[in-house]
């Protein structure tokens, strides 16, 4: 399987189909995201991938949407999104979840697979790239949405005089329009105040950061008329480096706690 990543890598990187946050997206909470992780759980990651090369990490992080939209993985799309009932208050497991197979219930599912040292390497190696890219997608505003317009592709925009919907405008239209690729976005939300990572994390933290995205897309990811205009993109760059940078750092302080208490055998 992580031969025919490898082998992949070009196209999930290069130019593809739309993907959650675009492969420069997740390539960026991957990269930062590891960065700033401790050198315990980097040195455990670098057992399981067997690099820690940034393009490695990009690859991997980007891996569920190119297995899902081409490596026969169609059954896993219901766990790239969660739909919020509209008019709810905020996210519950019960109501808006009830089978688990979402998005905040797959990022729990994974980050168990990632932290169990009975897993075979393999296991845990593919539950980094799921870990990777879930944390990516919590962070998107319109991944934590609603069902009715299929969290904004069903709302028509237009960009920049280029028809198009408001999903693939957060997704990848608008990073794409201010950063070639992963690289220059790296240097971006470098050189921002990075949020740092959390001193702990714990598993109710997902349900907290769900809830967070879902007030961020009630309040922030719909434009008020169809035509966007510069006032609403300034806004939504901003939300989106915001989110992105957060997202790393989080990721950082799973991993951390996921892996940071292992010695090089694999023990605690």
């Amino acid at each position: 399987m992580k031969v025919i990543r490898l082998v992949l890598a070009s196209l999930v990187l290069g130019s593809g189909p739309a993907l959650a946050w675009g492969p420069i997206g997740h390539a960026a909470v991957g990269v930062l995201g590891v960065e700033q992780t401790g050198e315990p759980a980097r040195q455990q990651l670098a057992t399981l991938l067997g690099s820690l090369e940034p393009e490695v990490i990009a690859e991997a992080c980007n891996w569920p949407d190119w297995y899902r939209d081409e490596g026969g993985g169609e059954a896993t799309a219901p766990l790239h999104y969660v739909n919020i009932r509209p008019k709810a208050k905020d996210y519950s497991r019960r109501r808006d979840c009830k089978d688990g197979q979402c998005l905040p219930e797959a990022l729990l599912r994974y980050a168990d697979q990632l932290g169990d040292r009975k897993a075979s390497k393999e296991d845990r190696s593919q539950a980094f790239d799921y870990v990777c890219h879930f944390v990516g997608d919590l962070h998107q505003p319109l991944h934590v949405g609603h069902a009715d317009d299929q969290g904004g592709n069903l709302v028509r925009i237009r960009y920049h005089n280029v028809d198009g919907d408001l999903h693939d405008f957060w997704d990848t239209d608008l990073i794409e329009r201010h950063v070639n690729n992963w690289q220059d976005l790296v240097r971006l939300l470098r050189a921002r105040s990075s949020a740092p990572p959390p001193d702990s994390w714990q598993p109710a933290d997902v349900e907290d950061w769900t809830n967070e995205t879902y007030t961020v897309m009630k309040y922030f990811a719909y434009p008020p008329r169809p035509q966007i205009d510069a006032d609403f993109e300034r806004k939504s760059w901003d939300v989106v480096l915001q989110q992105l940078d957060t997202a790393a750092a989080r990721l950082a302080g799973m991993l951390d706690a996921l892996l940071g208490g292992e010695s090089e055998d694999g023990k605690r």
